[in-house]
């Protein structure tokens, strides 16, 4: 199979880097495979409940600080 063929010449110690090489890069996407974006789809049709959330704001007492 080719890509055995090329994992084995990936491998062998005694033939040229450069060789050996390009035959890791052949034989990565086979071994490696890239990612790649997905769209998210949401598998219902209602719509998401609201929330309503309340803040305040207080000023600090006047000793807070001491």
């Amino acid at each position: 199979m080719p890509l055995d063929f090329l994992l084995r010449l990936m491998r062998d110690p005694r033939e040229p880097k450069s060789k050996r090489l390009e035959a890791a890069k052949a034989a990565a996407p086979f071994c490696h495979p890239k990612l790649s974006a997905v769209e998210a789809k949401l598998s219902s049709t209602q719509e998401a409940p609201r929330v309503s959330i309340a803040v305040s704001f207080v000023d600090p007492p006047d000793n807070a600080l001491d």
